[in-house]
């Protein structure tokens, strides 16, 4: 996907987010987001749009020192437009190809546009389920947040042996094979040899990566064992 496709997502997903702050009860817990009321969660959208913004701008080599800036209870809502906005032209202000801080192999600007995206789509259903009930993620991110995933989601050893599980949007006709091997998550585009498939939509299937939706929410075939056994290795911290 283009920046532009993912900074207008972005804007999309932080509106809805910011207008749930404006009308709902910001005590609500998150049930996706055990421990959260909905004032957290929007607070950490706000906060990590104000940091990645920072970030481009300032190019630092480690963001150790950075604190959050502050905004209270009546300030949230405008707060997370006034941040999304910041960044797009943060985004649109300098080459995707400039080097600056993240936590993963990938140190190009065009790293921020794509998990901002992704982040606030998965924070956005969050939001929503805090207020009464969710909208799917668009099916053509949601695909993208499956690749997404795999490239940020490192394994930790559980146990011994590897997986191949085959994950299958059913409403795009995508599919990928997802597999760990050696403390590494792979997800190769296509069909192949799978101990496990997972089917659903693109939807459904990033929240159960994400571990928003339970494995009973899509269908399973093959060893179920071994598909759970790939999801709880994703260390996600």
């Amino acid at each position: 996907m283009h920046a532009d496709e993912y900074l207008a997502h972005l804007e999309r997903d932080t509106e809805v987010i910011a207008a749930i702050v404006e009308r709902a009860d910001l005590d609500a817990d998150v049930p996706s987001c055990p421990g959260w009321q909905l004032r957290d969660l929007a607070r950490h959208v706000f906060e990590v749009l104000s940091f990645w913004e920072m970030d481009l701008q300032t190019r630092p080599e480690r963001p150790e020192q950075w604190q959050p800036p502050e905004v209270d209870d009546q300030a949230l809502a405008e707060g997370l437009r006034s941040a999304r906005s910041r960044l797009d032209e943060t985004v649109r202000s300098i080459s995707p190809d400039t080097t600056i801080w993240t936590w993963t192999e990938r140190d190009t600007a065009a790293f921020v546009p794509r998990r901002m995206a992704q982040e606030v789509a998965v924070h956005r259903w969050d939001a929503e389920s805090a207020a009464g009930g969710s909208q799917p993620i668009d099916a053509e991110l949601a695909a993208d947040g499956i690749d997404e995933f795999f490239m940020l989601a490192r394994a930790s050893h559980v146990g011994e042996g590897s997986e191949r599980v085959q994950i299958t949007a059913t409403d795009l006709g995508h599919s990928w094979v997802g597999q760990t091997r050696d403390g590494v998550m792979t997800l190769q585009p296509g069909g192949g040899a799978a101990d496990a498939a997972l089917s659903g939509t693109a939807s459904d299937l990033l929240l159960l990566l994400w571990r928003r939706l339970p494995m009973t929410d899509v269908e399973v075939s093959g060893e179920t064992s071994l598909a759970q056994r790939m999801l709880s290795r994703a260390d996600l911290t």
